[in-house]
């Protein structure tokens, strides 16, 4: 309860939050947390696009550090490694 109340988190439990024996008093008082109570309800779990995306998340972040940290064209060095990124992902 007291992490809830000094720091923010929310409790895992949502039902702490109406009950007024533990938390609900404060969730009361503080009608802001209401939308952060109700969003994991609506959320849909990630799924990876495909079994590369390491790969082209790192050829991504490879090609930004490259033109920011080494001066490239940030133009070719960008199209460069989409193109290489594009011929990972998985055909559908």
């Amino acid at each position: 309860m007291k992490i809830s109340q000094n720091i923010g988190y929310l409790p895992l439990r949502s039902e702490m939050m109406t009950d007024p024996a533990v938390l609900g008093s404060w969730a009361a008082q503080n009608p802001l947390l209401a939308p952060n109570v109700a969003q994991p309800a609506t959320r849909e779990p990630w799924v990876s696009p495909g079994n590369d995306y390491l790969q082209i998340r790192d050829g991504m972040m490879d090609a930004v550090e490259s033109v920011v940290f080494q001066g490239k064209d940030p133009q070719a060095t960008l199209t460069a490694a989409r193109a290489e990124g594009a011929t990972l992902l998985p055909a559908s």
